[in-house]
């Protein structure tokens, strides 16, 4: 009907991305939620989180993000959204396996709730093909 879905707005700080926002529309065209995501001096993800038209957290949580020396993901930790505190409620850590170039070949991760003794493991394995140049 022409109406919106969504509108995403960027905002940067000479040509370093800084923020973004992500605002999206009902049915009937009004606002319904927005997304507000920051990033590193590098254009990495560092923080991200939902809000209900009202302000209210869409309950969905909040989430931080860490990189290593290589710009790998390397933790992602989740908050609850209602509480003040600033302990996450869960993480997760990848470590990585590369080959001679450097690309990862296998990336475990590794993840619990704050309130869980036991910890997931997940590998996740790919294969790289190099062509000669």
């Amino acid at each position: 009907n022409g109406l919106p879905i969504r509108v995403k707005t960027f905002e940067y700080s000479g040509d370093k991305l800084v923020k973004s926002l992500s605002q999206y529309y009902g049915f009937d065209g009004n606002p319904s939620e927005r997304h507000i995501s920051t990033y590193d001096a590098e254009g990495r993800l560092i923080e991200t989180f939902g809000l209900k038209e009202s302000g209210e957290p869409l309950g969905d949580g909040r989430y931080r993000y860490e990189y290593d020396t290589e710009g790998r993901k390397y933790r992602v930790l989740s908050f609850n959204e209602w509480s003040d505190d600033n302990v996450p409620n869960y993480i997760r850590e990848f470590t990585y396996k590369c080959d001679e170039h450097r690309n990862w070949i296998e990336r475990r991760e590794h993840s619990n709730f704050r309130i869980d003794l036991h910890t997931r493991e997940t590998v996740t394995s790919r294969k790289i093909v190099y062509y000669p140049t």
